[in-house]
């Protein structure tokens, strides 16, 4: 992993914090203790501490017997003083290995008082734990100093639409009627076409060829199609002749009876989006949603602009980020991202890293 903090200066860093502290990835019989951490120095009745099913299919990694998680165990009390999460794509499948690594949860007790010892956890992970890349999305601020000595940063566009048929909205403010879409958009033939996971495992080999090399097809089967809680939709661009040339993946966020759709994945041709204006209105208005969003990093604008999308920073409009607890506000995500690979580019999404999951959960 390229990163500012070359190895014999990480070996003297963890020769230092190692004297006081274990840094390690959390056995199975540790997770009640980062369990019992993300509910006390986290956020308590935090989705991770309601759901063990959550926790599962996010974090348990069955073929190494462990959780994903870097902790820094104190040697005297026992306690997590710090820990950082992680996802590898090959969560989602074991048999990706060269897996991208996301970053989760990311915590240094406030009542500790050891500088650096946040920062150490991290590190361990980037000397550690194996990926092809590693890849950020929604950096708080706090934490965004630290990636800026490590990775390349930047931020997310959001890109929207909004539904042609609604005059009243509650996910939307400070919009304007004559900004709906962009009236630029191009034509072309072809059509959407929905895609069940009977449809998914029937695509051609070839198709496939375009999921990104950290990723693969099992990867989308378990990471949308098998998600614990929500309930996700997948829709295939095809050309003039029913040819699948891209396939996004979706799903209904809702407040008080309002709908919005959020797009979270995409892969394909990256131009396969472009003049399906109309079908993707049609989309917004068979869900009764006010608006549409696609968050990404990597693809060029011009695609999403010749689909009719709007980037939401060349206008005034408010859209609604969070849902749980519902905020309605302009969220920028920051992305930081890094490879041992040079051809390796940054490519998000909002499914991608921890920022399409469950933040709220019924006791």
């Amino acid at each position: 992993m390229i990163c500012v903090i070359e190895k014999e200066d990480y070996n003297n860093y963890l020769s230092y914090f190692s004297k006081r502290y274990d840094f390690h990835v959390c056995n199975e019989n540790e997770i009640n203790l980062v369990v019992e951490f993300i509910n006390k120095h986290w956020k308590k009745d935090h989705a991770l501490v309601m759901s063990r099913d959550l926790m599962e299919w996010q974090h348990h990694d069955k073929l190494n017997s462990r959780y994903n998680f870097v902790i820094a165990k104190d040697k005297k009390s026992g306690e997590i003083h710090a820990l950082e999460g992680f996802i590898l794509s090959s969560q989602y499948d074991c048999k990706i290995d060269q897996p991208i690594r996301w970053p989760a949860i990311w915590k240094n007790r406030d009542d500790v008082g050891v500088p650096g010892l946040g920062l150490m956890v991290h590190l361990f992970a980037i000397h550690n734990i194996p990926a092809l890349c590693y890849g950020a999305l929604g950096i708080s601020d706090i934490a965004f100093p630290l990636y800026k000595k490590l990775d390349k940063i930047g931020f997310a566009v959001q890109w929207y639409m909004l539904n042609p048929n609604k005059t009243d909205f509650k996910l939307v403010d400070n919009y304007n009627y004559d900004m709906r879409y962009n009236k630029n958009a191009i034509e072309t033939s072809g059509s959407f076409m929905n895609c069940n996971v009977s449809d998914y495992m029937l695509l051609d080999d070839s198709f496939l060829n375009y999921i990104p090399q950290y990723k693969s097809k099992k990867y989308y089967i378990n990471r949308y199609f098998k998600h614990p809680i929500y309930k996700y939709h997948a829709t295939k661009i095809c050309d003039s002749n029913k040819i699948p040339q891209a396939i996004f993946f979706w799903r209904v966020c809702t407040h008080e009876g309002a709908r919005c759709i959020r797009i979270v994945d995409y892969f394909g041709l990256n131009y396969a989006m472009s003049g399906h204006l109309d079908d993707f209105l049609l989309l917004l208005i068979r869900e009764d949603a006010e608006f549409i969003d696609f968050i990404n990093v990597g693809i060029d604008k011009k695609y999403f602009e010749d689909a009719g999308f709007i980037d939401r920073n060349t206008t005034d409009i408010i859209l609604a980020n969070y849902f749980e607890p519902f905020l309605l506000k302009n969220i920028e995500l920051k992305y930081a991202f890094n490879s041992e690979e040079e051809s390796e580019k940054p490519l998000f999404f909002k499914g991608d890293s921890d920022q399409d999951r469950p933040n709220l959960l019924e006791k």
